[in-house]
């Protein structure tokens, strides 16, 4: 378990180096879970979306949020909310099991974007500088693959579940962080602004075809064309699919445990990667 969650804590630091953005996020949500009982769509967005508003406020962009980055952008954390999940009726409005895989999507898709040795976003995206440009074009390339909304926002019901869902996990695991709603509230209610900027300029990406010059810019294998970054991309996002697919199969086992479904979908990766199922070509470093 020990070496679960330092794997897990390795692979939270790694996002220094770049990000997805909301919408490609988003896009690898609905294609692992689209065709299955668990999509419900506004939930799944709002567990995909609210990894990042942990990241980026606990790098400084909003003060306000206090709860350590290392123990909510972590997909062990993601499984243990799936494991509480599993316990919790949904209504109408929010799916809670639909919620916490859309949050372990995040982390999957994580995983597979900066695998060292190959992973799509890889180390040229360095900081703030350069990760919020990389992010718009890379959600703008994913609004044309999908239908992607932009309107379900985190909500009460979404604050309610983590603070209670980290309850849960601190149930077995006393050193993870007590927080309440309002602390998950001033994660998410600051980052969602910053999200809603970040489709705005996406969508202008879009219109004026930007973002297929600054995907060559950041493609890692150098590529010449947008064709080219094309391909690249769209092998990461089936390398993501099949990914966060297993990792879901594997953390729904009742005796799989957060930590060993990680560790499981961690292999399934490097496997993958290994047999270039996942890349294109050498990067540039």
């Amino acid at each position: 378990m020990a070496n679960s969650i330092r794997l897990a804590t390795f692979f939270a630091c790694l996002a220094a180096c770049g990000a997805w953005g909301p919408l490609s996020h988003y896009l690898f949500a609905r294609q692992s879970f689209k065709d299955t009982k668990w999509f419900h769509d506004a939930s799944i967005k709002q567990g995909c979306d609210m990894p990042d508003s942990f990241y980026f406020s606990n790098f400084g962009e909003f003060p306000t949020c206090t709860i350590p980055i290392l123990s909510m952008h972590n997909p062990v954390t993601a499984g243990y909310f799936v494991k509480f999940a599993l316990t919790q009726n949904p209504t109408s409005t929010f799916n809670p099991l639909s919620f916490a895989l859309g949050y372990g999507s995040h982390m999957i898709a994580d995983l597979v974007g900066f695998f060292p040795t190959g992973g799509y976003l890889g180390p040229t995206v360095q900081s703030y500088v350069t990760a919020f440009p990389f992010m718009t074009a890379a959600d703008a390339l994913a609004s044309t693959l999908d239908t992607l909304s932009d309107s379900a926002w985190a909500t009460a019901d979404s604050s309610n579940f983590v603070t209670a869902a980290g309850a849960f996990y601190r149930s077995t695991n006393p050193s993870f962080p007590t927080y309440s709603v309002g602390d998950v509230d001033n994660c998410t209610m600051p980052w969602q602004v910053t999200q809603f900027e970040l489709t705005r300029l996406s969508a202008l990406e879009v219109k004026t075809t930007f973002y297929q010059s600054a995907l060559v810019l950041f493609d890692q294998f150098n590529a010449t064309t947008f064709a080219e970054t094309l391909a690249s991309f769209m092998r990461s996002d089936d390398c993501i699919v099949k990914s966060v697919q297993y990792w879901t199969t594997s953390v729904l086992d009742a005796n799989t445990t957060p930590e060993a479904a990680f560790a499981q979908t961690r292999t399934f990766v490097i496997n993958l990667f290994a047999s270039g199922s996942c890349t294109t070509g050498s990067t540039k470093r």
